[in-house]
């Protein structure tokens, strides 16, 4: 990977980010995009929102059919194959 070093002021610019920043030239074309450094959990919780339907999630919980954990099914699965 490659790396480009800011100067202080851009630097600065960058630390306040929090989220995913277009990064221009001087003429504003677009050269390449800034993600800023997020934890795992930040990471998933992105993912998670976005990639799911909350009123889905709301439709499925009003159901009164049984759900699973995955724990669940995992121990369901264990138990075909003995």
């Amino acid at each position: 990977m490659t790396t480009v070093k800011l100067d202080d002021k851009s630097a600065a610019q960058f630390a306040q980010v929090t989220d995913l920043v277009a990064v221009t030239d001087a003429a504003g074309r677009t050269v390449g995009y800034f993600a800023p450094v997020a934890t795992r959990e930040e990471l998933m919780r992105r993912h998670l929102f976005a990639t799911v339907n909350p009123e889905q999630l709301r439709r499925q919980k009003a159901t009164p059919e049984k759900t699973y954990t995955t724990e669940e099914v995992k121990a369901y699965l264990r138990s075909l194959g003995k």
